[in-house]
């Protein structure tokens, strides 16, 4: 484990080891393609991401409540509500 004990804005990352700057260097593009995963269906064409976040809900509400016709009237369709929580 790598501690640092000075300030991180003025270490300068020349000073480390090669083989600890790569192993950084690994876990930061593994990070940042796991964080990419998960956001990117959301941003790309048809956004099949939200798509599918909005189908998952109304099923939910479906299961949950099964009166959903009941609260569809009340409160819009289940997709306009669902994808209005999803884009918060």
């Amino acid at each position: 484990m790598l501690r640092l004990d000075t300030d991180p804005e003025s270490f300068d990352v020349g000073d480390l080891d090669p083989a600890v700057l790569a192993a950084i260097e690994a876990d930061s593009f593994w990070c940042l393609s796991k964080l990419l995963d998960g956001i990117q269906d959301n941003y790309i064409n048809q956004q099949p991401g939200i798509q599918r976040l909005v189908k998952r809900m109304s099923e939910l509400v479906k299961r949950i409540d099964g009166r959903s016709q009941g609260l569809q009237r009340l409160m819009g369709s289940t997709s306009c509500r669902a994808f209005r929580r999803s884009r918060c």
